[in-house]
């Protein structure tokens, strides 16, 4: 179930914006994948992207550590904002 929440407060969004850079080479499969979760979580959460967890990271948090570019677009496209996590930090 894609909208569970591990003792993190990890949903499948921040697993998948954190996936591995060679995982996620290929742009266009990441972000398929992407809007296939986004699609498939809209009836739990009204924007699965915004969801923070434990630490306060967002899913564009995660990307940006991760170094996919291309999903943080994306996300920014969609509305995400670049706010602060619970220590400061910026995506």
């Amino acid at each position: 179930d894609p909208s569970k929440i591990n003792g993190f407060g990890c949903a499948a969004v921040h697993w998948a914006a954190l996936a591995p850079k060679d995982r996620g080479a290929d742009a266009a499969a990441h972000l398929a994948c992407c809007a296939w979760l986004d699609a498939r979580l809209r009836d739990a959460y009204a924007e699965p992207w915004a969801l923070r967890n434990a630490q306060g990271h967002s899913p564009l948090h995660k990307a940006a550590f991760a170094g996919h570019r291309h999903l943080c677009e994306w996300l920014r496209a969609r509305g995400c904002e670049d706010s602060a996590d619970d220590h400061g930090n910026f995506a």
